[in-house]
C-alpha cells in the first residue's frame, strides 16, 4: 500500500513540474529581434547612402533624402534638416548638400524616426569624431573644416595608403594654394555618377563646379563622405616636391615633379 502511494506521489510531483516548466515557457517573454542597421562605408556618397535607405524602406526614392540633406554635385540645393546646433557646419557655403558630413559608420535605424532622425545621428557622430584637437589643427593651418572635409573626401576616393593619402594631401592643397586645377577624376565621376579611375573627354567638359578639371582650387564642397583616417592625412599632409600623382590598378601612387614626368606615367599605366 505505501508503495502504491509513494508512486502515485512522485507521479503527482513529476507532473505538477512539467505543467509547471511547459507554463512557464508558454509565458516567456519573446525575445525582441535585433534592431535593422544600414552602415555607411568610407567614400560612400549621398547616392550611396539614398540607395541604402531606399533598401531599408527609410525613403521611398532618393528624392526625400535629398529634400532632407540637398542634392549631390548640385549648387544651389537646399535640404530641410534642422541644422543649426552643429558648429562645425558654420563653414560650408550655403546652397550645398551635407555630403561630407554624414559620418561612415554602422547605424541601428528607426523606421518611426526615419530618414531625418537618421541624418541627424551621423551629423552628431560627426560632431564627436571630429574632435577639438582635430578642429585645432585646421585653424592652424589657415584650413576651414569644410576644406579639410572636401580634400579628405578626394584622398578617400583617389588613393588607398595611409602615407600616400599623406603625400597626395600635400600635393593637392599646394595645387589649390597655387590657384592650380586639381584635374582629379574622382570629381569628375561624382558629378556623372559614374565609377572607375579614368574619365572621358566629354564628362571631363562638364560644366559642373565640382568638375576639376574645368575649374581651380577646391571643388564647392566633398565628393564623399570620409573617415577619420582620411581627414587626419588632410590635416597632416606629408611635405613633397611633387605636383602631379597617378593611382594604379593595383593602388600604387606614381609621382610626377612635372607636367612631362606625368604624362610618362600615364602612358605607362594605361
Amino acid at each position: 500500500m505505501k508503495r502504491i502511494v509513494l508512486f502515485f506521489l512522485v507521479l503527482a510531483v513529476a507532473s505538477g513540474a512539467w505543467w509547471f516548466v511547459r507554463r512557464s515557457a508558454n509565458e516567456a517573454p519573446a525575445v525582441s529581434p535585433p534592431a535593422p542597421r544600414l552602415t555607411l562605408t568610407e567614400g560612400r556618397d549621398l547616392r550611396d547612402l539614398a540607395e541604402l535607405m531606399v533598401q531599408k524602406k527609410m525613403v521611398t526614392s532618393s528624392a526625400d533624402l535629398y529634400a532632407l540633406i540637398g542634392e549631390p554635385a548640385h549648387q544651389p540645393t537646399v535640404g530641410s534638416v534642422p541644422t543649426a546646433q552643429f558648429d562645425f557646419l558654420r563653414s560650408k557655403p550655403r546652397g550645398i548638400s551635407l555630403e561630407g558630413y554624414l559620418f561612415p559608420d554602422t547605424y541601428e535605424i528607426s523606421l518611426r524616426g526615419g530618414a531625418s532622425e537618421l541624418v541627424s545621428t551621423m551629423l552628431k557622430n560627426f560632431d564627436r569624431k571630429f574632435t577639438p584637437a582635430m578642429r585645432a589643427d585646421a585653424a592652424g593651418a589657415g584650413r576651414t573644416i569644410h576644406e579639410v572635409v572636401t580634400v579628405a573626401s578626394i584622398l578617400e576616393k583617389e588613393v588607398r595608403g595611409a602615407r600616400d593619402r599623406r603625400m597626395v594631401a600635400d600635393i593637392l592643397w599646394r595645387r589649390a594654394d597655387a590657384g592650380w586645377g586639381l584635374q582629379v577624376d574622382a570629381s569628375v565621376n561624382y558629378v556623372t555618377g559614374k565609377s572607375g579611375r579614368f574619365t572621358s573627354a566629354a564628362d571631363r567638359a562638364s560644366l559642373s563646379a565640382w568638375n576639376t578639371y574645368k575649374h581651380r582650387g577646391l571643388p564647392p564642397g566633398p565628393i564623399g563622405n570620409p573617415g577619420v583616417a582620411t581627414l587626419e592625412a588632410a590635416l597632416e599632409p606629408e611635405q613633397n616636391k611633387f605636383w602631379f600623382y597617378l593611382t594604379a590598378p593595383d593602388g600604387t601612387v606614381h609621382y610626377g615633379r612635372t607636367l612631362e614626368e606625368h604624362n610618362a606615367n600615364k602612358k605607362y599605366l594605361r
